[in-house]
């Protein structure tokens, strides 16, 4: 069920992107500015995981909680640089983002916090992600 629930998540990275090279120019800047956004929620969503991980293990430490927070920062910040007219560097933050939570993710795995299907899950998730903000900033 996370497989099919997280390709789904995929369908407004995959329809921005694709809108904002294919589709008329008129809606660019709505289009850029919901990925944007769209972008910022999932990432917030990936850093609630380690608020979670950190109340459901007695191993976890207040760094998990850090973890939890920065990226919805990050998300927040994307979304200021979308309204004030610089998509292109909103974009490339939620890339640094997505890079960052997902390295963060991979090491939770490796110290055996969240399952390994989670890891190879992440991995997918975040290539396509990835590719698809490449594209958004690349379209400008």
């Amino acid at each position: 069920m996370a497989a099919a629930l997280g390709a789904g998540g995929l369908i407004p990275f995959l329809v921005g992107s694709g809108y904002l090279w294919l589709g008329p120019i008129g809606y660019a800047q709505v289009v850029s500015n919901a990925l944007i956004g769209y972008g910022a929620v999932i990432l917030s969503f990936l850093g609630a995981v380690h608020w979670g991980l950190y109340l459901s293990h007695t191993r976890a430490d207040g760094l998990r909680l850090v973890l939890g927070v920065t990226p919805s920062l990050i998300g927040w910040g994307a979304i200021l640089l979308a309204l004030l007219g610089a998509p292109v560097l909103a974009l490339i933050l939620l890339i640094i983002g997505f890079l960052g939570i997902y390295l963060v993710d991979w090491q939770t795995v490796a110290q055996g916090l969240a399952p390994a299907w989670y890891g190879r899950l992440r991995l997918r998730l975040t290539l396509v992600v990835l590719a698809t903000l490449v594209i958004a900033a690349l379209s400008f």
